[in-house]
């Protein structure tokens, strides 16, 4: 025992003398020649690293800075000053709309010290162009930084959604009762199915021996009675079970449009602004918008007595943006925002020969002629082959429908015209358009009256209408009205200034106008009689009951002929004719006849329009479309 304990002694010993060997002291620093402590001079800092240029103080605001053309803009901010949040209320002012979008103008009034701040303005539109936002501040307030961000916000649960999933949990208890009610009437089909087949069998057995009809007509009388019942069971459970499930299915989508409404998107934009010195400013913050879009409707009331007609010019915007536009200043566009933003790129042109066409040969067309000689119903039909059997009826004069309009012009470049609406207008968001009126104007039509009565015994008036206006009238939907009476309605196009229109006020009921066939007289001509002539003769009386005198343009027409073998000739008429010359490229007339009747006012005056023609041609020839 004392020899491990001396053991242990000179281990320790030892492992002391080894520690305190291990250790060497500081050396003691040179001396110098008066016993001066000696110390080398310290070594320069190391150089920082180039973290690129320097921001002036005066032109950094928590880092940030700014620059214009290239160069940097100073700021007298101290370099300390920190940037503070500030939410604040804005309304719209204006809103330019365009045909597919509308362009937003907000305004805030802030009070401001001198400082840096981020201005929130939130609940913007979610179908914002976020691209398009700008944001410009007045005075003495510096826009510096502007971005768009979104946040959901949860609103509590609405205590309705907890009692709508317990009726919707018993809607489901109820459900799941039908469908095992089903299961069991299946069962029971199932038994009766085997009760019959059983039935069969013992009957069959019976066949042989002697067959208990009674036993087997009170069985069949039974097995019929429960199936009935359990196809009326059955019946009954599917009508529960559609109705259930129509109920927690409106359950469903009531607990869901609650739950949606629970978290709710907050678009906002926030501004970062400097302001040199305390100050009262209006911030703007514009952006562009879906869902707002705008057309043009026209009024034009003309009088029956006087020769004005009033235009009244609408405009009708359809804006389901999702926000509501509350007293604004409201502008109207024509421009495309985004058209020849990019310029078009040129695709290959190509040029190539014709496919081939079927042409028929002389023989074909005279076969063709032969095959359908005086068979009208083939012409009717459209049948072409080698020669037209088309019938010939010249076109009634078209009735021109042009339109106008006029609004007063904010600003003009190139074909874009912008108006201002002359009073500030407040449009809700949503499904119904709102029209609004932008300006009046009287002018001046040219009347005319029309008539074509071979089509319909009536007197047309149509007005001629120059647009004085310095710009051009766009295209929009007209409702007509002569003196207080609805005419109808038409459509417009572009129309240039000092360009003519015509606008159509329906019929006049106080001219009457009657069209009949004096006579029809038939007879042979030519040498040996080989010519046929029909000889027609109309007769169209006009009376005019108004109290001035009227000049009524009047049209007919006479058949033209298709053929070079039959003539139809205008052989005589009481007043002069203006016919319709062929225009260029055409080889034929149209027959069209017009007469300029002036009539007085006088309704015992029958003013008549007499005429007459022929139609000749060979007596072995058919021909259609005489009448």
């Amino acid at each position: 025992m004392k020899r491990m304990t001396i053991v242990i002694c000179v281990f320790v010993l030892v492992a002391v003398t080894a520690c305190k060997a291990s250790v060497q002291a500081e050396p003691e620093p040179p001396r110098g020649e008066n016993g001066a402590v000696y110390r080398p001079p310290e070594a320069a800092p190391e150089k920082a690293r180039d973290e690129g240029p320097s921001i002036p103080p005066e032109a950094a605001v928590n880092g940030a800075a700014f620059a214009t053309n290239g160069e940097s803009v100073e700021i007298p901010i101290p370099e300390k000053l920190e940037k503070k949040e500030k939410a604040v209320e804005s309304t719209i002012k204006s809103v330019t709309v365009y045909m597919d979008r509308a362009a937003v103008t907000r305004r805030a009034k802030v009070s401001l010290e001198r400082g840096a701040y981020d201005l929130i303005f939130e609940k913007l539109p979610r179908n914002m162009d976020w691209n398009s936002v700008r944001a410009r501040g007045t005075g003495k307030v510096r826009v510096v930084n502007m971005k768009v961000k979104r946040e959901h916000i949860l609103k509590p649960a609405d205590p309705q959604i907890a009692k709508l999933e317990k009726q919707l949990e018993k809607k489901r208890t109820e459900m799941a009762e039908h469908n095992d009610d089903l299961k069991t009437l299946a069962k029971k089909e199932s038994l009766l199915d085997s009760i019959r087949m059983r039935t069969g069998e013992k009957s069959s057995a019976q066949m042989e021996g002697k067959l208990d009809v009674g036993n087997l007509v009170e069985v069949m009388g039974f097995l019929d009675k429960e199936y009935k019942a359990a196809a009326k069971g059955r019946r009954e459970l599917n009508r529960k079970i559609q109705d259930v499930q129509r109920e927690i299915n409106l359950i469903q989508r009531k607990i869901n449009d609650l739950r949606s409404k629970m978290s709710v998107e907050n678009i906002k934009a926030i501004v970062t602004v400097v302001v040199t010195e305390k100050t009262d400013e209006e911030i703007a913050l514009e952006y562009v918008v879906q869902g707002a879009s705008w057309h043009a409707e026209y009024d034009l009331r003309a009088s029956a007595s006087e020769e004005t007609a009033e235009l009244s010019y609408f405009c009708v915007v359809n804006q389901q943006t999702g926000e509501d536009w509350k007293d604004v200043q409201l502008m109207l566009s024509t421009a495309e925002p985004d058209i020849a933003v990019i310029p078009p790129t040129l695709r290959v042109w190509n040029v190539g020969l014709r496919r081939p066409v079927l042409k028929y040969s002389e023989e074909g067309k005279k076969q063709g002629k032969q095959m359908f000689k005086g068979a009208p119903s083939q012409a009717q039909r459209g049948f072409r082959y080698g020669i037209e059997f088309d019938e010939a009826g010249g076109e009634e004069p078209r009735v021109e429908e042009y339109k106008a309009i006029q609004a007063r012009v904010l600003e003009r470049g190139g074909v874009a015209v912008t108006f201002a609406v002359p009073r500030r207008e407040t449009i809700i968001s949503g499904p119904e358009p709102h029209r609004t009126i932008i300006a009046l104007r009287t002018l001046k039509p040219k009347n005319t009256f029309i008539t074509i009565p071979r089509h319909r015994k009536k007197v047309y008036l149509q007005a001629e209408i120059t647009n004085n206006t310095p710009y051009t009238l766009l295209p929009g939907r007209m409702s007509i009205f002569l003196g207080t009476d609805y005419v109808g309605t038409t459509n417009i196009s572009h129309v240039a200034p000092t360009q003519k229109f015509k606008v159509n006020f329906g019929t006049d009921s106080n001219i009457l106008v009657k069209r009949e066939r004096v006579s029809k007289y038939e007879e042979d001509k030519g040498w040996g009689g080989k010519k046929h002539r029909i000889t027609y003769e109309y007769k169209i009386t006009l009376q005019n009951f108004k109290s001035s005198e009227v000049v009524v343009r009047v049209f007919d027409q006479i058949p033209v002929s298709t053929h070079k073998d039959i003539v139809v000739k205008l052989v005589e008429s009481n007043f002069p004719t203006i016919t319709e010359e062929p225009k260029a490229g055409q080889n034929k007339k149209k027959g069209i006849l017009e007469w300029r009747a002036q009539l007085p006012p006088d309704p015992k005056r029958k003013n008549e329009i007499t005429y007459k023609y022929y139609i000749e041609y060979p007596k072995e020839m058919s021909i259609y479309g005489a009448e």
